[in-house]
């Protein structure tokens, strides 16, 4: 992807991808023709890399995804030491996102928080960047749950 088309998707996305935008992004790519050839039938690469928490501690029993452009999901799990190996993931690029209990979910982002792609080979191994993912923190209720519900009984 060209700068120029990554600052004009900031931009009309507000600086925060939003569906919209990654949308017009793909179109744009498509119609100047910088997107990546489209996975065949060829040989599979693999992707890996390292889940961590903020202060660079591996996640362990963390869950991998990347998603191929029709959807399809592949998925690898991270070992003790935060670390995931997905094999059978045709060539393209791909933006890893990972999720674990106790910890929200991610993706891969660069500059502006926007999706850093990571480009699979055939028959090569990909190393990503780490992927750090964020403490859970449940939403806070209000103290007095039922004055803010406006809960009436009815007969």
């Amino acid at each position: 992807m060209t700068p120029l088309l990554i600052v004009c998707c900031a931009l009309l996305a507000g600086c925060r991808p939003s569906p919209a935008g990654n949308v017009l992004g793909y179109l744009v790519a498509e119609r100047i023709g910088t997107l990546p050839p489209q996975a065949g039938t060829g040989a599979s690469g693999a992707l890996s890399g390292r889940v961590e928490d903020a202060a660079g501690q591996p996640i362990a029993g963390a869950t991998v995804l990347v998603a191929e452009r029709d959807g399809t999901p592949h998925t690898g799990g991270t070992d003790t030491d935060g670390r995931y190996r997905i094999n059978g993931v045709p060539p393209g690029q791909y933006v890893p996102a990972a999720v674990a209990p106790g910890y929200g979910e991610a993706a891969l982002a660069g500059l502006l928080d926007i999706p850093k792609l990571v480009t699979v080979r055939p028959e090569e191994t990909t190393t990503a960047p780490p992927l750090v993912l964020p403490v859970y923190a449940p939403p806070v209720l209000p103290a007095n749950l039922a004055e803010v519900t406006n809960l009436r009984q009815t007969a």
